[in-house]
């Protein structure tokens, strides 16, 4: 599909209804930057683990057996390289198990992931 001949307000309003189709596939959860909530969806459908309720703090998705994960995801373009995710509140709380990470490529292509434990999250995080 081209749209480099699209007005910026017909932009727009396939941004509008792309998000509300990812909404509707139930692939995003919010109509903010979906980056994060397409991280929580490929963990939870990788994993088979469950997405914790939105209000949930610092926990975004729950195990069977119970393993709490909190789940960032980070989109690496040309404009912006850093692989940095983003901030773990309360990290010294421990209120998750694991951390999902995963860095996506421009067109959110996946680059790398990985699940690490919530110490190792702890003594690596920059403040």
């Amino acid at each position: 599909m081209d749209i480099a001949h699209l007005t910026a307000r017909e932009l727009l309003a396939l941004h509008a209804k792309v998000a509300d189709e990812l909404i509707a596939r139930g692939i995003t959860r919010s109509y903010n930057n979906p980056t994060g909530d397409l991280a929580d969806y490929l963990f939870c459908k990788a994993f088979g683990w469950k997405q914790a309720d939105k209000s949930f703090a610092n926990v975004d998705a729950m195990a069977k057996d119970g393993k709490r994960y909190q789940i960032k995801g980070r989109r690496i373009t040309p404009q912006n390289k850093s692989r940095q995710l983003g901030t773990l509140r309360d990290l010294a709380g421990a209120h998750f198990d694991f951390l999902a990470g995963v860095l996506f490529s421009e067109d959110y292509a996946i680059t790398r992931a990985a699940i690490i434990p919530c110490s190792v999250a702890l003594e690596r995080a920059h403040s």
